[in-house]
Formats: structure tokens, C-alpha cells, sequence
């Protein structure tokens, strides 16, 4: 089969994978509410007489809360460990651990009814690789030459929009009335996740990507199951590439631009991923005190239909997720393409650019999103402030997790990236268990307060914007730079000295 469509058919493959498998976890709010109608953890949690009268206590609830963490946590923590993976056995072989990861979370997730005890490993297996899979679907980007930028953009987004799929499964149970559980559709999706592992095999490159890729590179010619058979084919123009050593990231980690962005990712994944968390809890507190005011049974319930709307439109805007990022990345080829063709740094300038412009709005509406949490509403009626916090919070999510591999890609070789987005997220993981001790505090003891919390993470949301005026100082720096090594390497002696005899030879012609 021709190059050109073992690599459309990976790409196909791909697309599934991402918007099903991926990042499936950070669903887990849409499947909340049914885990506590099916009074999950009581038996374990409550005590005998709340059992018996069945009420679910707050223990068992809180359980359920805990499960959020946990997985947060664990998916923070996953970068570092496939990236370093990477680095010691190979893009491929850490794809079939992450898959495995992925199924094997399905598996235990679908038997939470016969036995609780396995829905929190079964998450947190399925959140160990869920933000690890975009840099083990982005670092094939460069095989795509003509949308490498386009793929670099709109891969963090559709593994984002995975988590539709619980969402999904939200609407079947409550379209079947439960006849459809929740643990019939972790079962299918378990069976399904084999897509996974039949791309992993057999259309994904075993070996690092060479830097300059051939017109003909076959990823099924270099995949894992044809590494397997002795008449595997092998391109002598590529060589052997060798993945580099751990000590050789030395001096990229030092660099500045590492650095700097790595405190700014740091801050604003953290507020992202709280906005996102919390977002079910604040709809319900901002309509607290129209509830509370009500004096009706009828008002009553159209309050509790708005809360329940807008935890729904807060389900379906994770479907734009895989739109949002065209328009950057279109933009930003659009942007590439508009320098002269003899230009060589138009792409990278183009990249360095829509980085900046995205992590200045990111910081922005991470700082916006943080007021609007201090907010409540005054009627049922008033859907404006939620909408809004919903809509900007879900737009700002791809275009964030696109940022860092603009910068690592436009900075530093492609051998080097996949390690270096590893260490780059070992701040985020120890930052992410922040989350369960600030939200007691917005909880409190009687009186839900999101005000003081929202308000520090959205100063220190702010306070990123230096991180991105160091980063627009340094682009132009580095493009700079690059542009006087290619003014250098065409005006060198020895150049010079081969076009004069290029021209002498011409002469006597």
C-alpha cells in the first residue's frame, strides 16, 4: 500500500482515538451525578442506619468528589512518566502502555456496580495517559509536511473533546431511564479501545522520526509489527536514528524560554483544570439564592432545570473543542504563507506569533473566568453569566495545550520535544494537589464561597502575562538570530568560492 494511505488511515484511526479514548476523564463531572443516584460508596461509607433509611451521606459523596482529584492528579503526573518512557523504549512501545492503561481503566470502571472498590483505579488508569496523549499522537505531526502546523494546533483540542463521551453516556442512561448503564457503555468502550492498539502495531513508526523525512516514509513499513519480521523494509536515506540521551536535554532545559513557560503552563493548566472541575459547583451556587428565595414548588423546579440546562450546555460546548483550534492553526498556516516564498522563517514566525497572541488571551480569560466565579445570578431566568463563564472557559482549553508545543517544536529538535514536555509538567503535578484543600475552602463549613479563591488564581492567571512578554522578547530573538545563520551560511567563503567557480565553468561553457 502506498505511503501516502497507510499514513491518511493512521490519521483516520487517530481521529477516532482522540475523540473517544483520550482524554475521556475529564468527563467524569457529567457522570457525577448518576454515580450519586446510584448512591455509589453507601454501604461503605454510611453509617447502618442511613443505610437503611437510604440516604446517602456526605462521606459517600465526598468519595465520589475524591475520585476527581485522584484522576487529576494521576493525569497530571502521566506526561512525566510516558515522556520519560519515550525517551528509554520508543514512541510506539509507550503508546501500547498508555493503551493498555487506557482499556484496562475501561474494563475495571464497567464492574463499579458488582464492586465499587474498582471505579477509583479503573479512573485513575484512565487518566494516567489522557493528557500524555497528545504528545504520543503530535510527534507524527511532521510526517503530515503540508498540515504539520495545522495538526500541532488542533491535536490538543480533539483529545480535549474526548470527553464528550461521558457525556454521551450521561444521555443514554437518562434517554433509556438506567435500562442503559453506565457499565454496559465502559464495557463497549473497553471493546472499541482495541482501535488503539491495532494503530499502535501497526501504523504508528517504531523508530524516532528522522529529521529530514522522506516523500515515501511508510509508517506501516516502520511500525512495530513489521519491526517484528526480518523483511521489514528499511529506507537507507534514513538511517538509524537513535533517540538521544537523557543528559543531552541538559542544555534545552536550561534555556530561558523552557523555563519562563514552563512557570506560565504551570499556572495557567492549574486554573484551567480548577475552572473546570468546579464548574458543576458553581452553576449550582450561583442559582443558590434564587432557590433559597423561592417560595413555590413550581419555582423551585425551574430553578432546578436551569442548573440542570446549563450543566448540559456545559457538556456540549467540550464538542467545540475540536473545532476551536482550526481557527488558530488555519491562521497561523495563513500567516506562514503570506512571506515570500524564498523566506524560510515564515512558518516560524507565523508559530511563534499565534503562541504569544494565545497564551496572552489564555491568561486573559483565566483572569475573566475567575471574576465571574465571584458572581451569582438574581433570577432563574438569567442564563447570560453562566453561558459566559461556560463558553470562554471551554474555548480557552485547546488553544492552551496547543501552546507548548508551538514553543517546543519552534525551539528545540523533535527528538528533544516528548522528554521536554515531560519535565515540563512536573510543576503541574505538584501543584495539582492544591485542588482539594482550595476546594474545602470555597465549600467552607456552612456557606459555599468561591470569592477569595477565584480571585487569588485569577491574579496569579494575570501575573502570566510577564511570562508572555518574555517569550515575545525572545522569539524575535531567536528568529532573529536564525536569519543572520542563514544570511552567514550564504554569503560564506566557501560558498562564495563555489559560486565563482560555478560561474567560471559557465564562462567557458
Amino acid at each position: 500500500m502506498q505511503a501516502s494511505a497507510v499514513n491518511s488511515i493512521s490519521l483516520i484511526l487517530g481521529l477516532i482515538e482522540m475523540l473517544l479514548f483520550a482524554n475521556i476523564f475529564y468527563g467524569f463531572p457529567f457522570i457525577q451525578k448518576i454515580f450519586e443516584e446510584e448512591k455509589i460508596y453507601m454501604n461503605d461509607s454510611c453509617s447502618p442506619d442511613e443505610i437503611v433509611n437510604g440516604t446517602y451521606c456526605l462521606e459517600a459523596k465526598q468519595k465520589i468528589g475524591d475520585i476527581w482529584t485522584y484522576g487529576l492528579v494521576f493525569s497530571c503526573t502521566g506526561p512525566l512518566v510516558f515522556g520519560s518512557l519515550v525517551n528509554v523504549i520508543g514512541s510506539a512501545w509507550t503508546r501500547v502502555i498508555a493503551g493498555g492503561s487506557t482499556t484496562v481503566g475501561l474494563i475495571l470502571m464497567s464492574f463499579y456496580k458488582s464492586f465499587p472498590s474498582l471505579l477509583l483505579p479503573g479512573v485513575i488508569l484512565v487518566a494516567f495517559p489522557s493528557i500524555a496523549w497528545i504528545m504520543l499522537n503530535t510527534f507524527i505531526a511532521p510526517i503530515y509536511k503540508k498540515i504539520t502546523v495545522i495538526l500541532i494546533v488542533v491535536i490538543p483540542g480533539l483529545i480535549n473533546s474526548s470527553a464528550t463521551s461521558m457525556l454521551i453516556a450521561k444521555k443514554f442512561y437518562e434517554s433509556s431511564e438506567g435500562q442503559i448503564g453506565l457499565d454496559q457503555i465502559f464495557n463497549l468502550l473497553a471493546v472499541l479501545s482495541v482501535i488503539i492498539h491495532i494503530r499502535t502495531l501497526f501504523l504508528m513508526p517504531a523508530r524516532p522520526i528522522p529529521k529530514n523525512i522522506h516523500d515515501n516514509y511508510n509508517m506501516f513499513n516502520e511500525s512495530l509489527a513489521m519491526s517484528f519480521c526480518k523483511s521489514s523494509v528499511k529506507t537507507e536515506q534514513m538511517g538509524k536514528p537513535k533517540r538521544p540521551s537523557a543528559s543531552s536535554h541538559l542544555k534545552y532545559l536550561k534555556t530561558g524560554a523552557f523555563l519562563v513557560y514552563s512557570i506560565y503552563y504551570t499556572i495557567v493548566t492549574f486554573r484551567i483544570n480548577t475552572i473546570r472541575g468546579w464548574m458543576t459547583t458553581w452553576i449550582k451556587h450561583a442559582y443558590d439564592g434564587v432557590k433559597t428565595n423561592c417560595s413555590t414548588l413550581d419555582c423551585i423546579t425551574q430553578v432546578d432545570e436551569t442548573i440542570s440546562f446549563l450543566i448540559d450546555i456545559n457538556g456540549y460546548a467540550y464538542f467545540s473543542l475540536a473545532l476551536i483550534p482550526l481557527i488558530p492553526a488555519f491562521t497561523i498556516k495563513a500567516f506562514g504563507n503570506s512571506y515570500p516564498e524564498g523566506y524560510k522563517f515564515g512558518e516560524l514566525r507565523a508559530k511563534l506569533g499565534g503562541m504569544v497572541f494565545m497564551m496572552t488571551f489564555c491568561a486573559a480569560v483565566s483572569l475573566l473566568c475567575s471574576s465571574l466565579m465571584t458572581l451569582t445570578v438574581s433570577s432563574a431566568d438569567s442564563y447570560y453569566l453562566a453561558i459566559s463563564n461556560i463558553a470562554l472557559s471551554v474555548f480557552i482549553v485547546p488553544l492552551h495545550y496547543s501552546t507548548p508545543w508551538l514553543l517546543l517544536f519552534s525551539y528545540f529538535p523533535p527528538p528533544y520535544v516528548q522528554f521536554l514536555y515531560a519535565i515540563m509538567t512536573i510543576p503541574s503535578i505538584l501543584v495539582s494537589f492544591l485542588n482539594t484543600p482550595l476546594y474545602k475552602m470555597i465549600l467552607g463549613d456552612d456557606d459555599i464561597n468561591f470569592g477569595p479563591v477565584s480571585l487569588y488564581l485569577g491574579v496569579f492567571s494575570a501575573l502570566t502575562w510577564a511570562c508572555t512578554v518574555y517569550l515575545w522578547l525572545d522569539s524575535r530573538k531567536l528568529i532573529k538570530e536564525k536569519e543572520e545563520e542563514e544570511k552567514n551560511s550564504l554569503y560564506s567563503p566557501e560558498k562564495t568560492l563555489i559560486d565563482m567557480n560555478r560561474t567560471d565553468e559557465i564562462v567557458k561553457a
